[in-house]
């Protein structure tokens, strides 16, 4: 045993037994004490310890204290303190076993500090290992292979933090880990910032049980029959080969016994919740796969009598064994009436089709103005079907309607895209010099009254005999009550001169105007106004393109 001044060489004082050492310093002169290799004799009792920066006992027999002592005062301060004075203990930090630590704080900075090696804590107030509770945090690692015992004395969970910028075990740098309550944890320094956790090894028993002891010795714990709640079966029985376990609402499970047939055998079960049943083995037919709901390719089967059946995808299927409507979902007409000779089936809103009759000769099918049905349509009077193509002679300075131009039109039967075609031919003598023109004309008179849509004026004639090809195109652009056309004119004379006979005639109108496509059965035709004194004919051969 040494006593360290504050200056000078440590001494040894003679110690016999039953000895009681009192250890003071008032006047800071006796620094510390430093106990070493030294055997004390029976009841040496250090009675108390005051203003000393250091005290330690480092490996001493007999010896023993009347009053526990301040950690924070006296042992921080000796950890790796004594240099040349000798050994401190096997791992850095002083042998010495310090009972009633409490622990404190919730964090790692407020946590109660462990400086020795053996430590007991009490005062662990955490319930559950999460959320927070008191703890005790480590001492700094001086050394690798340094150990460090905590007993957790509590009833409690308690944490215990690595000093600042250490790790226990795979936990993150400065995170604590929790001792269970009436646990014991073991650390060895792997490196100077990393505890590693002791784990004692697993042993069995004389009846084959795992048994599991703390390395404090206390406390044994051994496996026997695991209930349902904690993951096991609630029995040691060994069930027998084939046999299929199910809860049955106890702390064991239930068996279902084994097939013992040659026949695939399914289990079921009845009820559900609170009402479902035991499960049994049903028997089963037949052999291959099992079927499942959804797509099953069956080989062969024998269905019997089924009491529904539907063979939408089916193939094969003998129609005409087939009895009843087969719908339109179905690829069928919805209905059993035989069609009419020459019958039109139309789709409809329904689930059958609705049969349109023949028509009538000269009539044409045609999709009615609003697009929700098609209909027989028939030619009216004036008409290309009707008309004359003979050329008939015009007259001067009045407008004539060519002959074969007239066409009358259903109802609203005009649509966007409807095109007509006017191919006329053209005959002038040599009397007359005037111009003359052409107009496209739309109503519901079929006279030269009706509205010009579009107006084609030639160029200067002169006193020469001509002819001349004519093709004028209407090409409906809008409907309502202001439609439009695009009305455009393709022209030859024989002389293929501006300014011989005839004259020449422009490609596009020189004035157009809107028109009522709606109107009640309105004609389409062509006029032509000759010069005055001029002498012409005409014929035209109408056309429905669209």
């Amino acid at each position: 045993m040494y006593f360290v001044p504050a200056t000078g060489s440590p001494f040894t004082p003679s110690v016999v037994a039953g000895t009681t050492i009192t250890v003071s310093s008032t006047s800071n002169l006796l620094s510390g004490m430093y106990v070493e290799n030294s055997t004390f004799g029976i009841n040496t009792t250090i009675s108390s310890i005051t203003n000393l920066t250091q005290f330690v006992v480092a490996s001493a027999t007999g010896i023993t204290t009347s009053t526990p002592l301040n950690i924070g005062t006296w042992v921080t301060a000796v950890v790796g303190s004594q240099g040349s004075q000798g050994p401190q203990g096997a791992n850095g930090l002083p042998s010495y076993v310090l009972t009633n630590v409490t622990a404190a704080g919730t964090t790692q900075g407020t946590a109660a500090a462990l400086s020795f090696q053996y430590n007991t804590v009490t005062g662990a107030t955490a319930t559950t290992n999460n959320g927070s509770g008191t703890g005790v945090i480590l001492p700094v690692i001086t050394t690798a292979g340094q150990i460090v015992f905590v007993d957790n004395a509590s009833s409690n969970w308690l944490l215990i933090y690595p000093a600042t910028g250490a790790a226990i075990d795979a936990a993150t740098t400065n995170t604590a880990v929790w001792l269970a309550p009436r646990g014991t944890w073991l650390g060895v320094a792997g490196t100077t910032t990393l505890w590693a956790s002791f784990v004692p090894s697993l042993n069995t028993d004389s009846t084959g049980q795992v048994v599991v002891t703390y390395t404090n010795g206390q406390t044994t714990f051994g496996l026997g029959t695991v209930a349902t709640s904690s993951g096991g079966t609630g029995t040691t029985t060994s069930p027998s080969i084939g046999v299929f376990p199910y809860g049955a609402s106890t702390t064991a499970l239930a068996y279902l016994a084994a097939n013992t047939t040659t026949t695939p055998q399914f289990v079921t079960s009845t009820g559900t919740g609170s009402a479902a049943q035991a499960p049994t083995l049903t028997t089963s037919t037949g052999s291959g796969s099992v079927v499942l709901a959804t797509s099953p390719t069956l080989t062969t089967p024998a269905l019997g009598t089924p009491s529904a059946v539907v063979l939408s995808n089916a193939t094969s299927v003998p129609v005409n064994q087939a009895t009843g409507t087969l719908a339109v979902g179905n690829g069928g007409t919805g209905t059993t009436s035989a069609p009419a000779v020459g019958s039109i089936p139309l789709g409809s809103s329904t689930s059958a089709y609705t049969p349109l009759a023949i028509g009538t000769a000269g009539q044409y099918l045609v999709v009615n103005p609003g697009g929700t049905t098609a209909e027989w349509r028939t030619l009216a009077a004036g008409t290309p079907a009707t008309a004359s193509q003979a050329a008939a002679t015009l007259t001067a300075g009045s407008a004539n309607i060519v002959s074969g131009s007239l066409i009358q039109l259903p109802t609203s039967d005009l649509t966007v895209g409807s095109r007509f075609k006017f191919t006329m031919g053209l005959t002038k003598t040599g009397a007359g010099t005037n111009t003359w023109k052409a107009d496209v004309k739309f109503g519901t008179a079929g006279t030269t009254s009706d509205a010009t849509i579009a107006t084609f004026t030639s160029g200067t004639n002169t006193g020469i005999a001509d002819q001349a090809l004519l093709t004028i195109t209407v090409n409906v652009l809008t409907t309502g009550s202001s439609a439009t056309a695009n009305c455009l004119a393709f022209y030859s004379n024989s002389y293929g001169t501006a300014t011989t006979g005839l004259g020449s005639l422009g490609a596009t109108p020189g004035t157009t105007a809107t028109f009522n496509s709606g109107a009640t059965t309105p004609y389409f035709h062509i006029d032509i106004t000759p010069g005055s004194s001029a002498v012409m004919t005409a014929w035209c051969e109408t056309e429905r393109l669209a």
